[in-house]
């Protein structure tokens, strides 16, 4: 728990994900011969989801501090808890961005997308599961363990998911409606 081997770990997790992206993206590129590109109504969109993701992450960093300040409660100034704050952040960006269209590129389909947040969200559930099957704490020094950003990412995807199947949902119902009339 918080040791040097798990924070490598955590760095190694960082950069394979970042990897992985960017060979994607490399992927789609030669596959197509286009990169992601955005309309400028969905640049707006994704600009308004940036500042609220940033104001929500600041109020999360701002309530962290105060509690432990007025000795409330430090569980969530430690590494865990900081990067809790991150995933609010993140899933905050992404409901706007999905909610708004500004999720996807133009011309990208959602399959792939959503295959991918699956994988990821059933890793951390597994993990996650494991964790709390062998009995592993999720605070530690009445702090959130390291341990627990698995949930948190568990969480955070199982948001974004949600959100975009429930969006999808909605634009093929109002397609249908629309082809109707």
């Amino acid at each position: 728990m918080g040791t040097k081997g798990y924070y490598a770990g955590v760095l190694c997790g960082l950069l394979a994900g970042i990897a992985a992206a960017v060979l994607l993206r490399l992927r789609r590129k030669r596959r197509t011969g286009e990169s992601c590109r955005y309309d400028e109504r969905q640049r707006l969109a994704q600009g308004l989801a940036y500042k609220a993701a940033f104001s929500v992450l600041f109020i999360y960093i701002l309530l962290a501090t105060l509690l432990e300040g007025l000795e409330i409660t430090g569980m969530l100034m430690s590494f865990a808890g900081l990067w809790l704050g991150v995933c609010i952040s993140v899933s905050v960006f992404a409901v706007i961005c999905i909610w708004k269209d500004a999720y996807l590129a133009l011309h990208e389909r959602a399959g792939m997308l959503l295959v991918t947040f699956g994988a990821v969200f059933i890793f951390n559930l597994v993990i996650t599961a494991d964790l709390l099957l062998s009995g592993t704490p999720m605070l530690a020094d009445g702090k959130l363990a390291p341990e627990s950003l698995n949930l948190a990412g568990c969480m955070m995807t199982a948001v974004i998911l949600a959100v975009f199947l429930v969006k999808l949902r909605r634009s093929k119902r109002l397609e249908e409606e629309d082809e109707g009339e």
